[in-house]
């Protein structure tokens, strides 16, 4: 038996190469001698034609470092590389001369691949972080509209974030069953129509009074951005000293990432260039510098995890407002209040939750905060999610 005859079948390698299908019959003689000679060539031809090389993303840094690897993650102001070695790096995109983003490079795997595929993927799911926008004056239903069109973006993770209590085998079928992503009535159901918002500009800048609702609305950093589930905010509203020209002092996330099955997310914040503005624009002296920070957490809450709980063995650096060992419930919900002195009132989140406030006692720190959809029966038992802020 040899082979007689190669036919070249269309290409589906992808690669201009062709492949063959070889035809099986009798022979003797030389002919056997000639094909196995061809057959001898193809196989050379195969194993030792020249490969292209392979080609590396690159991130240049305005130090003269260039890093290779390749990109897998961009979002507002980052950018991640995975090194050859498999880790995986963040730079700032001020830190960053250029960033060389090949066509063949690998991208970061969608959302509805990662719900899909769970677990068989490599790469963190990027989910960008929105900017502020204004909210005064407008009605429930449109501020409600602003949130659905945030959640729909990546509506394959709110849906597997909703059938993830489920059994393994009932989340898909469940999945056909869930009806559109609503706002939590007990979360959302107090925002008043045709209300003012508190301001950025009001909160870092003018205080309360007829001026707090200046700026972009403040709590619209968490309304847009749903799967921010637990974000940073500071505790206080403040009053600058006349003379000092407005800028917007406040904690800025720069990165959010999902892990691909969905059991982990980060957000990384620049503390440091926070205290040091905050520090610098708001005080005379450091006497009167708190580094308390309120950790929002009603977006987890609305995407079904109702208790929360500082990790103190995993977190670094960081203390917990928690005075106990259990789990806390979150009670953070918007209405309309009288906290900004602006005539009428206007929405903002309430009430203040000290339990959940922490401090970082030095940087970097990490905050690591497991999740729960139900009460667990101690701190110690598996959570559903844990969520981790890291502060450089």
């Amino acid at each position: 038996m040899l082979f007689n005859k190669g036919v070249a079948v269309a290409d589906n390698l992808g690669d201009g190469n062709a492949f063959f299908v070889w035809n099986i019959r009798k022979r003797s003689g030389n002919d056997m001698v000639a094909q196995k000679i061809g057959i001898l060539f193809v196989i050379g031809f195969i194993f030792f034609a020249p490969c292209p090389a392979l080609q590396a993303d690159a991130v240049y840094l305005k130090t003269g470092q260039k890093i290779t690897g390749r990109i897998v993650g961009k979002s507002e102001g980052i950018v991640v590389l995975r090194t050859e070695a498999g880790a995986e790096n963040v730079y700032l995109l001020r830190d960053v001369q250029k960033v060389e983003d090949l066509p063949e490079a690998g991208t970061l795997p969608n959302v509805k691949n990662a719900v899909e595929s769970r677990g068989a993927l490599a790469g963190p799911i990027a989910i960008p972080i929105h900017s502020m926008i204004e909210l005064d004056f407008k009605t429930r239903g449109e501020v409600y509209a602003i949130r659905k069109e945030a959640v729909a973006e990546n509506s394959e993770l709110w849906q597997a974030l909703q059938v993830g209590g489920l059994p393994e085998l009932l989340r898909g079928a469940a999945v056909r069953f869930l009806k559109p992503y609503e706002p939590r009535n007990d979360i959302f159901g107090q925002i008043i129509d045709n209300k003012p918002w508190w301001g950025i500009a009001g909160l870092v800048y003018y205080g309360p009074g007829p001026n707090s609702i200046e700026g972009a609305s403040e709590e619209s950093r968490f309304i847009s951005n749903p799967y921010l589930l637990v974000g940073l905010d500071y505790p206080n509203a403040f009053i600058v000293p006349t003379g000092r020209t407005y800028k917007e002092v406040y904690p800025v996330p720069y990165g959010l990432f999902w892990s691909p099955d969905l059991k982990s997310a980060k957000v990384r914040y620049d503390i440091s260039a926070f205290w040091r503005e905050e520090l610098g624009y708001h005080y005379e002296s450091e006497a009167g510098f708190k580094r308390t920070l309120d950790l929002r957490a009603y977006n987890a809450h609305d995407l079904g995890f109702n208790y929360l709980y500082l990790i103190p063995e995993q977190s670094r650096n960081v203390t917990s407002g928690n005075p106990g060992d259990k789990a806390i419930y979150l009670r953070q919900f918007i209405h309309c209040g009288g906290s900004c002195g602006y005539s009428g009132g206007c929405n903002n989140m309430s009430p203040t939750m000290p339990e959940v406030n922490i401090t970082p006692v030095a940087l970097p720190a990490t905050a690591v905060i497991a999740l729960w959809r139900k009460e667990p029966g101690s701190t110690h038992q598996t959570p559903d999610m844990t969520f981790t802020i890291e502060m450089v």
